[in-house]
């Protein structure tokens, strides 16, 4: 797999985290075992710290936004 395609391929996954709301690591992983998403699942396990830090962003601005409404 090529720099690009990782690259792409990461973009993907932060587009389903996005439009599936997901806020943790594990409900990612299972998603993407559940959706048959092989290629994903393999660059989400090999990125984990990329997207753990990602999802726990993720949850402190969705705190955020909550206390603030």
């Amino acid at each position: 797999m090529t720099s690009d395609t990782r690259t792409i391929t990461k973009m993907i996954i932060q587009k389903i985290i996005e439009g599936e709301n997901i806020i943790k690591y594990f409900d990612l992983m299972d998603y993407l075992i559940k959706m048959k998403l092989e290629k994903e699942y393999s660059i989400a396990k090999r990125n984990r710290c990329f997207f753990a830090k990602y999802l726990s962003s993720r949850r402190r601005v969705i705190k955020s936004e909550t206390k603030r409404a």
